[in-house]
This record gives C-alpha cells, structure tokens and sequence, in this order.
C-alpha cells in the first residue's frame, strides 16, 4: 500500500506546482487601468478648464541577465507603452467633455532600472511577470542579479474642439490605439471614467 501510495503524492505534487506556475504565468490583466486600483495605470488631474496632466505608469518589468543595451531596449519599450496608454487616456477625457481633439503640451519621462541580487532566481520565469513580486518561488534557488525596469510618462494635455494641424484626433486616437492594444481595456469597458483624483506617486514597494 506505502509504495503505490507514495508515487501517486509524488504526482500530485509535481501537478500542483505545475498549477502554480500556469497560475503566474497567465495573461497579463488590462492594462487600461486607475492608477489607484492597480500598481500600474493612469491617473489624472485637471491643470485648467480643458487641460489636464496625465500620467501613466507601466507595470513593473522584471528579467534576468540582460546587458546594458537590452536594458535600454526594454526601457524604450516600456516608455512607448506608458506614452500609448497616457494617449488613451487623453483620448477618453477629450471624448468625454464633448471635445474633438487634444494637444501635447509638455512630456516628462520617469525612468528608474534597478539592478538587484535575486536569492529566488526563477529559471521558468526568464520573461516579464507582471506584479513579480506576487509570483511564487519555484524549488530551484540560486544567487542571481534581476533587472527591474519601472517607467512612467507624464503628459500635459489642452483639449481642443476640433482637430486641426498639430492635434491628436481623439477618437481616431483611440481607435489606434485599441487596435494596437486589443486587450488594454478590462472587458465590458469602452470609455473609462474620469476620476478627477491626484496622480499617483511612483512607489515600487
């Protein structure tokens, strides 16, 4: 009896850690989200009747055993998403107040990479985790350095009636960007209310 016994918990336990894994590495959740609910997002606040500063933080960016140049890359990556995401939002807030059109008025970029030793290095988690610090530690533990790339941009906007030279067209905009993002907004959401809170601070803790 002990020695059927004792394989089949074997196999549940490889199963579960199996699960687990599946678990950490699902499909990412929206990216479209309040900066207050998530720990990335946008958030917003109004700077005049039509203007606002937008700001949206990209989820944390966590690898392994990346030189300086591949750093750089996955920093621009992450800087493009954070500026598509502050455009969308752009977009919704225009749309909203009955406005065609958006202006840029000033971009400000927050970079932060951080390179660190990991005392749980996850061979299968060699790939962004978002949220890494929730994914659960595998048995496999070694000394390793992770690189941890936090990025957000900071948009002032002017919304405009229409859309004329040097203007985002906002609902063009937003098409755009849907279809370059199809998975941004959580489901059932078209256009994200605006919140009219403060921004965010970039805390990483």
């Amino acid at each position: 009896m002990t020695k059927t016994f004792l394989p089949a918990v074997r196999l549940l336990a490889v199963a579960a850690l199996a699960l687990l894994v599946a678990g950490c590495a699902a499909a990412p959740r929206p990216l479209y989200v309040p900066l207050a609910t998530s720990r990335y997002g946008y958030a917003e606040q109004p700077t005049g009747d039509l203007s606002y500063e937008i700001t949206y933080r990209a989820p944390l960016f966590s690898t392994y055993a990346y030189g300086q140049a591949s750093r750089d890359r996955i920093t621009e990556q992450q800087l493009s998403l954070a500026y598509d995401m502050a455009l969308l939002r752009a977009s919704d807030l225009a749309l909203a107040r009955g406005m065609a059109a958006f202006r840029e008025v000033r971009r400000d970029n927050d970079v932060r990479v951080e390179v660190e030793s990991d005392p749980f290095y996850q061979s299968g988690f060699n790939r962004p985790c978002y949220d890494y610090r929730l994914c659960p530690p595998t048995p496999y533990i070694s000394q390793d350095r992770r690189t941890v790339v936090d990025v957000a941009v900071r948009l002032q906007v002017q919304l405009e009636p229409r859309a004329v030279s040097g203007t985002f067209d906002a609902a063009d905009s937003k098409r755009k960007l849907l279809a370059a993002y199809p998975n941004a907004i959580p489901s059932g959401n078209n256009v994200a209310p605006s919140t009219g809170g403060p921004i965010g601070t970039f805390n990483t803790q």
